[in-house]
């Protein structure tokens, strides 16, 4: 569920995940694999094409049949690309949207030339007319254009101009004629914008609420609801690390309470984001919490000091004696806690993390624990949420339950979870969002470091 533009209120403009998935079954690559052909594009021993965005997203390798990609590294946002992801199944909805985009404009392009490709001419029409009724010439000043025209050139995006809403959440590319929208760039739930999608082919829901917008435009207000997009802060290694200096000095140390459906990648972001600190920012003192207590057995590969694994009678009796934080259940026959006294001393020396999977409960554990902290003089708890495609989950599920009858279950609510944390996130609940996608290593770890520099004191 997307908010509504509002000119003066800030939202959060999410793309529908509904029908991304499925586009790329019905599409048919013979137009791109004839524009990469054209570009002197090589092609592999088994008759592959290798196929390179012009915009620099993404690479691939195409084949003649409708869907067939394979290969593929994606740029991420510190300009380094992905290892190889060897099926379109592994990429993130995001993407999987942005290579539907990238089919369609290569379809418009051989109908326009009138090539051999047989090419269904209706392609040249959807979503046109919404797009061509919003002309934004008479709400750009000349300084707007030419700064616009130049974030466009520095994007891969010759003969467009790139103008945002005031709040941030859209980058519209303007046609440099028509001053009509052709692609838009949307702003995504970790802040980050998403690939220049191709306007006419966004969802019409998303149409509407852009057309809502450019309708609440006027030459008096456009000043103040119209701006130039600008580039992320890109991550400061060297900033970190002098806020990190100053935090060990003052030696006062958070905890950070990541949360996210099972399988979602939570141990996966800390662990990879401390294995670069101690390599790059190795005064970063953090490590992860001993404190929870639970009532389940000891999962294959965790270590004997992971947790502290306590018989259901002795985990009932310490919660009834309320020497635990907040003992919830997470699962059938499964009950979470957390010892004070350990996270306490933990807290003397490191930033600690702790990991929640349940949605239904992590708010109270985060109520129950940052007041045991405030009264023991430690500073704020800080709430990050690991996300990712929804449709990924059932992944990590399948690897760590492999014997498990109740599989579809643990999947379905592993969804149930997410989408629980995903509303809280929409409602201006007090998570901070890092996006955990597959192969996209680089962008969670940073994300997530950024996240630790912002909150240290």
């Amino acid at each position: 569920m997307m908010d509504h533009i509002h000119v003066n209120a800030p939202v959060d403009v999410l793309l529908p995940r509904a029908d991304f998935s499925e586009r790329l079954t019905h599409t048919d690559l013979r137009t791109m694999r004839s524009f990469s052909l054209s570009q002197d594009s090589k092609i592999t021993s088994d008759g592959y094409v290798q196929f390179t965005d012009p915009k620099g997203w993404i690479t691939c390798e195409a084949g003649s049949k409708a869907g067939d990609f394979r290969n593929f590294k994606l740029k991420q946002r510190d300009g380094t690309w992905t290892e190889t992801i060897p099926s379109v199944e592994k990429l993130p909805d995001i993407f999987r949207e942005y290579l539907f985009h990238l089919y369609w404009e290569n379809t418009v392009r051989h109908a326009r030339a009138a090539t051999t490709v047989e090419v269904d001419k209706t392609v040249l029409s959807p979503g046109r007319d919404i797009a061509s009724a919003m002309n934004f010439r008479d709400f750009l000043a000349n300084n707007l254009i030419v700064a616009g025209a130049q974030y466009a050139q520095d994007s891969n995006m010759p003969g467009y101009i790139a103008i945002s809403d005031s709040n941030r959440n859209v980058e519209f590319y303007l046609d440099e004629i028509t001053y009509t929208p052709f692609y838009a760039c949307i702003r995504l739930i970790d802040g980050h914008f998403s690939p220049p999608f191709l306007f006419s082919q966004l969802p019409p829901e998303w149409q509407k609420q852009a057309q809502r917008f450019y309708g609440s435009l006027s030459p008096q207000n456009a000043v103040h609801n119209l701006c130039s997009p600008e580039r992320p802060e890109a991550f400061d290694q060297e900033k970190v690390t002098q806020v990190i200096d100053q935090q060990n000095l003052n030696a006062k140390y958070r905890l950070f309470m990541v949360v996210g459906t099972s399988g979602i990648g939570k141990d996966t972001v800390i662990d990879a984001s401390m294995q670069w600190a101690q390599k790059h920012i190795p005064k970063l003192k953090i490590h992860k919490s001993k404190s929870r207590v639970t009532d389940r057995t000891r999962r294959t590969g965790e270590k004997e000091d992971d947790n502290t694994y306590l018989s259901k009678g002795d985990f009932t009796q310490r919660a009834l004696s309320g020497t635990l934080i907040h003992p919830y259940q997470s699962r059938q026959d499964d009950r979470y806690a957390y010892d004070p006294e350990i996270l306490s001393a933990e807290l003397a020396n490191s930033n600690v993390t702790i990991t929640i999977a349940n949605s239904d409960h992590y708010l109270g554990v985060f109520a129950a624990t940052r007041e045991k902290l405030k009264a023991l003089g430690l500073p704020e708890t800080v709430l990050v949420l690991i996300d990712k495609d929804i449709s990924q989950t059932h992944v990590s599920i399948d690897g760590r339950d492999a014997a498990s009858e109740q599989k579809d279950q643990r999947i379905t609510t592993a969804k149930q979870y997410q989408a629980g944390f995903r509303s809280d996130v929409a409602s201006g609940g007090p998570l901070h969002p890092v996006i955990n996608n597959y192969m996209m290593y680089s962008d969670a770890i940073q994300r997530f470091l950024s996240i630790i520099a912002d909150h240290a004191e």
